[in-house]
């Protein structure tokens, strides 16, 4: 698929070139002090921006390869990211506000990829798609919940309420995930996913 016929690409991209061009011109900004005298020293007292930097390059080379892998090209290839799920919901949050659209994430973190959840990135990229196309469905301040529950018979449940029902990105959905269950209504979309593919997030 390609970012053309993929909303949430087309939200990604965009954001996502942003913040690395950020954390480029913090790079390029130490490496001009390190030109000048006494500029070491002041470029090694900004370590924690350094520190801070790293941890949001990685993350964003995590979304990077999400973005590819949906666009076709299998980035991900063995990496997986636990907190897979928490990050591109986090990101799109942010997207989606640049659109005057909002994403209401749950009081508790949102669970933990486990290493059998298909390629390691369709289920971010699905609960996202739903969260991103409800949004983008309805006008300027619309807004969308997201949140999880776990039970049987089905193992997890993962959904999104508000906005305006996607159907066409219900559909995608199904397409990545063929092991999960789509269940949706004007209010309320569900991704039903097996037990194993999920696990709860750690405690703060």
């Amino acid at each position: 698929m390609s970012a053309a016929t993929d909303p949430l690409a087309e939200l990604v991209l965009p954001a996502l070139l942003h913040k690395l061009g950020n954390h480029t011109q913090l790079l390029a900004n130490l490496n001009t002090l390190l030109g000048i005298e006494g500029g070491a020293e002041l470029a090694l007292a900004r370590g924690e921006d350094l520190v801070r930097a790293s941890s949001s390059v990685r993350e964003l080379g995590w979304v990077m390869a999400a973005l590819a892998s949906a666009c076709g090209a299998d980035m991900m290839l063995a990496r997986r990211e636990r907190s897979g799920l928490r990050v591109l919901a986090a990101f799109v949050q942010e997207a989606l506000r640049r659109k005057l659209r909002d994403l209401h994430l749950p009081r508790e973190p949102l669970p933990d990829l486990a290493p059998a959840a298909a390629g390691g990135w369709e289920v971010p990229w699905a609960l996202c798609t739903l969260a991103c196309e409800r949004a983008l469905g309805g006008p300027p301040g619309t807004a969308v919940d997201v949140g999880c529950e776990r039970g049987a018979p089905r193992g997890w449940s993962l959904w999104v309420a508000g906005g305006v029902r996607a159907e066409a990105g219900e559909e995608r959905v199904r397409a990545w995930l063929p092991g999960a269950e789509v269940e949706s209504s004007p209010e309320r979309t569900t991704l039903a996913l097996p037990d194993a593919w999920l696990s709860p997030a750690p405690a703060a």
